[in-house]
């Protein structure tokens, strides 16, 4: 060893490079006792250090990290406390690592109590995770993708954003976004499986966010608060109907030319005075499509609802398409080249939405809208008077319906309010 050493350099200046390495070597070796050293300990079943990354967190606190040996936590039922007790001294926990949790092959339940207020990546395919509950101090949330048994889902009153690929391939039963939500970004539930989706509050849906789901609620609203749906975002999905709402900032709606691009429905509610526009196609990642110049008169390449399995390949195909807007928009609507080619009928949105806020009582009666009739089944042991409203506001039918039994009214296409009492309930003759 020292022979080959000397063949580069002088046997002095050999010593000399050693004694240097030494000292270095020394130097860092106290370094990494001092106390700029992380701190690691166990308390429980979790692991903590006072680096979140390369961050050095500050006094008191540390950061839920994965098990020093790499080989994973295998626990069933986690919660992350606020705070922890290592040698006496009480540290609150402010973060979750990255990797804290991936491919956990045990973890079906997990629950945030410490006061986190962004989770990117805990809990990458964790394969048996059902049931996770955050804490009312997350803002962004991620970090779930390839979990697809993740049933239970309850996001936190003051989230925000919702990261990339968040929530990919899992299962969700009913999932809320609160008041304020404003940005679900690049490919958050894509793949997923979802039975109830309500949107109290988004600003703005980025690409392929819930493209190709699996399972998706037949009825999509989107609320008062959306300004944008980007490229795809809802691309290669199975709707009947879709629900917009004025934008109550004042801002307008802008739609992606491919925001819906092969993705079915029969009825579109738009409830806004204002024509939502359209732009693009503009994708970030792969300039797959020119961006359409309405100006020029063409036909566009791609447009909302899209479908070529449906035969909807045309703007003039979209006259297959049901459009309902607010009474005395009819003409407004017709004048715009896109939605123009909807067949597009006036309503009176107050009157839908009213019945639809009263309605606690809705076990008085089950109704189901058919071809060309609805089918009423009284679900009580009385008899029940029945009206049932158009979407003008008019009676379209007035019956009586004996306890525990069945009765069919003929009815033109359209949607219908029927009302027994304080039950309501909304449907749809095709």
């Amino acid at each position: 060893m020292e022979e080959g050493i000397a063949e580069v350099f002088p046997k002095s200046k050999n010593i000399s490079i050693m004694k240097k390495s030494l000292i270095i070597l020394a130097a860092f070796m106290m370094l990494a006792l001092s106390g700029n050293g992380a701190l690691l300990f166990k308390a429980g079943d979790l692991w903590y250090s006072d680096m979140f990354g390369s961050q050095q967190l500050n006094p008191g606190e540390v950061c839920v990290v994965r098990p020093p040996d790499n080989k994973g936590y295998f626990e069933i039922d986690v919660t992350i406390p606020a705070e922890v007790n290592y040698e006496g001294i009480e540290y609150k926990v402010k973060e979750v690592g990255g990797d804290t949790f991936y491919k956990c092959s045990t973890l079906k339940s997990l629950k945030i109590e410490a006061p986190i207020e962004k989770c990117y990546g805990p809990c990458y395919y964790c394969p048996v995770l059902e049931h996770v509950v955050f804490p009312s101090t997350m803002e962004t949330l991620g970090g779930f993708i390839g979990c697809p048994k993740l049933d239970e889902v309850i996001l936190p009153e003051n989230l925000k954003y919702i990261w990339d690929d968040a929530f990919q391939w899992s299962y969700i039963r009913r999932i809320i976004f609160p008041e304020g939500f404003k940005y679900v970004y690049k490919r958050s539930f894509q793949y997923s499986a979802i039975d109830e989706i309500v949107f109290n509050g988004v600003e703005c849906f980025w690409e392929y966010s819930f493209s190709e789901m699996t399972k998706v609620p037949k009825i999509i609203r989107f609320p008062s608060t959306l300004g944008g749906i980007a490229y795809q975002a809802f691309s290669w999905n199975e709707f009947e109907e879709i629900w917009f709402e004025e934008n109550r900032n004042g801002l307008g709606i802008a739609l992606d030319y491919t925001s819906f691009y092969n993705s079915s429905v029969e009825r579109v509610y738009c409830n806004s005075r204002e024509v939502p526009e359209l732009f693009g196609p503009l994708n970030f990642e792969h300039d797959e499509i020119e961006p359409y110049d309405p100006s020029s008169g063409e036909e566009p390449a791609c447009f909302p609802f899209f479908n070529q399995a449906k035969g909807i390949t045309r703007l003039a195909d979209l006259n297959k398409i049901r459009l309902y807007v607010p009474v005395g928009c009819k003409e407004l609507y017709a004048a715009d080249q896109y939605w123009g080619s909807f067949t597009i009928e006036e309503m009176d949105f107050a009157a839908v939405e009213a019945p639809e806020a009263d309605g606690g009582a809705k076990h008085a009666f089950e109704v189901v809208g058919k071809e060309g009739e609805l089918t009423l089944d009284s679900l009580t042991d009385e008899d029940l008077a029945v009206k049932v409203y158009n979407t003008s506001g008019a009676v379209a039918a007035s019956v009586a319906i004996p306890a525990g039994s069945s009765i069919s009214i003929p009815l033109p296409s359209g949607i219908y309010i029927v009302v027994s009492g304080g039950t309501t309930a909304k449907a749809v003759v095709k």
